[in-house]
């Protein structure tokens, strides 16, 4: 699959009106590594055997997992999956790993790949099911880092402006 990126402002300048922003398409081909992971099927009952009720709950304490582990919450019976181990390979302002704004999608269409953002190094494409590290999205110059969309339909798709 190549992930089809479009729409890269440039600014010209006018000769009476100052600049002006147009929009050029753009396409940059990337390679996805492939996912060998199976989607979750649809109709599986993500809330079998979780606490679904309103009961306060008191904090316990929870030992941290090590990367790409899975930890228990004693109090609800969710399992907790460790998907970044970022102050091993970086300390200081870099050691931030996020999803990119809270209205931006990190998942694609199928979940089969997420984009999380690294302060300073920029975007990271990991495995939506595993979430192993596949590679960074070092093609990608958006101008901001919250412009950087999934396509809604289909998974193999991504769009940056």
């Amino acid at each position: 699959p190549t992930m089809q990126p479009v729409a890269a402002p440039t600014t010209t300048a006018a000769p009476t009106q100052g600049p002006v922003t147009t929009t050029q398409p753009v396409t940059v081909p990337v390679t996805f590594p492939p996912t060998t992971e199976p989607t979750p099927q649809s109709n599986t009952n993500l809330c079998s055997g979780l606490v679904t009720g309103l009961d306060a709950r008191p904090m316990q304490p929870l030992e941290k997992p090590d990367y790409l582990q899975t930890v228990v919450d004693p109090a609800f019976g969710t399992t907790i999956r460790r998907i970044s181990d970022i102050e091993a390979t970086v300390t200081g302002a870099q050691a931030v790993l996020k999803p990119m704004y809270n209205t931006i999608q990190a998942w694609n269409a199928d979940e089969s790949y997420l984009i999380l953002y690294q302060r300073g190094l920029g975007h990271q494409l990991l495995n939506g099911i595993t979430y192993e590290f596949l590679r960074y999205l070092d093609d990608l110059f958006p101008a901001d880092i919250e412009e950087v969309f999934w396509d809604f339909q289909d998974p193999d798709v991504l769009y940056y402006v």
